[in-house]
């Protein structure tokens, strides 16, 4: 039996077995958070390396049913006052968030979402809007597939590269040079994309405009007239603590400033790129906060408790294109009840 059919079984019978509505019951007054990126048509499930971050409309779908069975949505604007002004949520509330800015999210997302009557923020890399860009960390990752020599010297190291016999080897190393790339200064990283944009196709072969495709400003626009929160995710997508204050704060400042000109709403909820708690820093909240945010998401895959940092609020990345069940149990807290996470 293989790892996701096992997952699948063992989650499968907490659900039956009432485990989920226990650890719901444990943790009624702890604020969930997830963190989406994409939906998608189609189940990607043998390509996870290159889909990680998206949901087919299925089982995005099937998620937000349980989610307004079981919990309750709650909005940013929501969320905000709880946590500004004290006033509080409800039992087993949860927040659905987005992250980047894909067209996939105009067309896909929100329509389910308008639907079935759930909230959600979607935060916007205002560089990348209107844009026909990659987003950088997956544009390394299709050029390092598309790299057409066997040996690639890299910023973060020198790597053989798997033949096209090894295709999910291959993936995988693609797949790490570009999470290594997230480490390395902006300039380095820059000069190294030039590198692989030069020795590869303009669009790369496994680009996927139903997946990296970028909403414009109109359909920004849209999203905002249906009622829907856009919260700021920066300009270019950087790791915020690796850069100056000075060039932090301009990250900051000019993605709310170009949200609120551009889409005449209020921006006052930020997410940091990647999202891990290295990725930010004491110096990194407090320009936030001085930029005129509220609240920030981080990305910790855990639970938010029941009175989260303003500037910290954890979330749960949910992967794409895995088991059902075990969406069921890390969102109503059962991992966290297993110790599998804090």
């Amino acid at each position: 039996m293989n790892s996701l059919l096992l997952k699948r079984w063992v989650f499968g019978a907490a659900e039956i077995c009432r485990l989920n509505a226990l650890s719901r019951g444990r943790y009624r007054q702890s604020l969930a958070v997830l963190c989406y990126h994409g939906v998608i048509e189609g189940d990607r499930s043998g390509e996870r390396t290159l889909y990680g971050n998206t949901v087919s409309i299925a089982e995005f779908e099937s998620q937000l049913d349980y989610l307004a069975r079981r919990f309750t949505p709650v909005s940013g604007a929501e969320l905000v006052e709880a946590l500004t002004e004290g006033r509080p949520l409800p039992g087993n509330p949860v927040v659905v968030t987005f992250d980047d800015g894909y067209r996939n999210n105009v067309t896909h997302a929100a329509p389910i979402l308008r639907r079935k009557g759930i909230p959600a923020v979607f935060h916007l890399t205002t560089g990348y809007i209107g844009s026909q860009s990659i987003l950088w960390p997956d544009e390394i990752l299709l050029r390092v597939l598309d790299w057409p020599e066997a040996t690639l010297h890299a910023p973060v190291g020198s790597f053989r590269l798997p033949g096209p016999d090894a295709w999910r080897e291959r993936c995988e190393v693609a797949r790490g040079i570009s999470q290594a790339c997230k480490r390395i200064p902006p300039g380095q990283r820059d000069e190294f994309l030039a590198l692989l944009r030069a020795k590869t196709p303009p669009v790369p072969s496994r680009y996927d405009s139903e997946a990296h495709a970028f909403m414009n400003w109109a359909e920004a626009r849209r999203l905002a007239e249906q009622g829907f929160e856009l919260g700021s995710h920066t300009v270019s997508h950087p790791i915020l603590a690796g850069l100056t204050a000075e060039s932090a704060a301009a990250e900051l400042r000019e993605s709310r400033a170009a949200i609120e000109r551009e889409t005449r709403s209020g921006c006052t909820i930020l997410a940091y790129p990647n999202g891990s708690r290295e990725d930010y820093s004491n110096a990194v909240i407090e320009e936030a906060e001085k930029a005129g945010y509220r609240i920030a998401f981080a990305v910790e895959n855990r639970r938010a408790g029941r009175t989260p940092p303003r500037f910290a609020i954890p979330r749960l990345a949910v992967a794409g294109h895995v088991p059902l069940p075990v969406f069921f149990s890390r969102v109503s807290g059962l991992h966290a009840m297993l110790g599998r996470e804090r």
